[in-house]
């Protein structure tokens, strides 16, 4: 197994709550919170690091501080997306949510099972180098179930800005997330 490190970091505070708008970018706290990525102690090194975004308003623009630190070129890519909630009206999406995360994946549509196992194919077999990528709770939540062998999507509460460290090595993979809390994401 070839040494490297995926580091995935969950967007800053959104302006909107998911079932209030499709696409918000952040919060003022949430910029704040993206700015102070780049005094983030794991984060001091990423030069050799390519950095990936999820194509929603809220990761690209928690990239900017880091991206403009390192001076990097963000690579959009639609695998690292919010968990698919199409058809389903705002006012029903938390709702859904709580139900879909919750159940047994082998029960899930396969507009979920295609998402979730793009995430897990690409991480773990596709991406060859150190890659940052900014993402989304669900998205997060589906590569810790993976590696822990969780039969849910739903399997932590990772913080805004938070960073889910996954590492390849020789001995095999390990991941650790540096912050946790609840979010108005309470399931």
């Amino acid at each position: 197994m070839t040494n490297r490190n995926i580091l995935l970091i969950r967007h800053g505070e959104a302006a909107a709550s998911w079932d209030k708008e499709n696409d918000p970018g952040l919060s003022i706290n949430g910029r704040k919170q993206a700015e102070l990525l780049v005094d983030e102690p794991m984060l001091q090194n990423l030069e050799n690091y390519d950095f990936i975004s999820s194509p929603k308003k809220r990761a690209m623009e928690t990239s900017i501080p880091l991206k403009e630190k390192f001076n990097k070129d963000i690579t959009v890519n639609n695998i690292f997306t919010e968990i698919p909630a199409k058809n389903i009206p705002n006012e029903q999406k938390f709702n859904w949510l709580k139900k879909t995360v919750t159940a047994n994946i082998d029960s899930l549509p396969k507009d979920i099972h295609v998402w979730r196992n793009n995430i897990i194919k690409n991480i773990f077999d596709e991406l060859e180098g150190d890659t940052v990528i900014f993402t989304h709770f669900m998205v997060i939540n589906t590569v810790i179930g993976f590696v822990n062998k969780s039969n849910k999507i739903f399997n932590t509460q990772p913080s805004y800005t938070s960073i889910t460290s996954i590492n390849f090595n020789t001995h095999g993979i390990s991941i650790d997330i540096n912050k946790v809390e609840k979010t108005h994401i309470n399931i």
